[in-house]
């Protein structure tokens, strides 16, 4: 792996990182570049689409102003929950925030209605990880809907009572079928489509 590629990424809460992490790694290898990622936007606990808004414009002002510790990336990934918005006015108001002559290369991650359904789109993954596989509604747009799901799901496969969901996020991501997934749930059909078209773009031109 010669190609390394700079990787600065935005998300709104852990649950967000620790899943979609780890994704970017899985196929970054799959076309064999190394990526050095750093987190410029996420709060120990929730943060929220307004807040990932204001940084990621903030951001891009420290850019401009030169400013050594935030230099321009190879690719940005930003990520924002739809909250039930209809995926492209969600994507569009993240794309709309990107300075694209500052970083040309960019991927959004616009999970529906809530990065928890993501954990859940391939229930063969998640039953050998977490052990149990809960009934999962295709879409279902109320606030916390697969939050609880997934919660409940850890409970019943007998896990410690103190586990949440993003301490099985990283073998999640290393094991879910991308494929099968995307089938599920197009609004991670079109990251992991983006996100590979990205890498192998910034590959092409490093």
């Amino acid at each position: 792996m010669d190609k390394i590629i700079e990787v600065d990424i935005f998300f709104e809460d852990r649950m967000q990182v620790e899943l979609v992490k780890p994704i970017i790694s899985r196929i970054s290898e799959e076309h064999n570049v190394c990526l050095d990622i750093s987190e410029k936007s996420v709060a120990s606990g929730s943060h929220g689409k307004g807040d990932t808004i204001r940084d990621l414009k903030h951001y891009f002002k420290l850019i401009r102003e030169n400013l050594p510790i935030f230099r321009k990336p190879d690719m940005l990934v930003v990520a924002v929950d739809t909250n039930c918005d209809r995926f492209p006015e969600t994507k569009k108001s993240v794309t709309d925030i990107i300075e694209a002559e500052i970083v040309p290369y960019f991927v959004i991650a616009c999970p529906y209605p809530h990065v928890e359904k993501w954990y859940l789109n391939d229930l063969e993954c998640f039953n050998r990880i977490v052990g149990f596989s809960p009934s999962v509604p295709l879409e279902k747009c109320e606030r916390g809907f697969y939050k609880n799901i997934l919660q409940d799901a850890i409970i019943k496969g007998d896990n410690p009572p103190v586990s949440r969901g993003e301490d099985f996020a990283r073998d999640i991501a290393h094991e879910m079928d991308f494929y099968e997934a995307g089938k599920r749930d197009s609004s991670f059909k079109h990251f992991i489509n983006d996100l590979s078209a990205g890498i192998k773009l910034v590959k092409a031109n490093l």
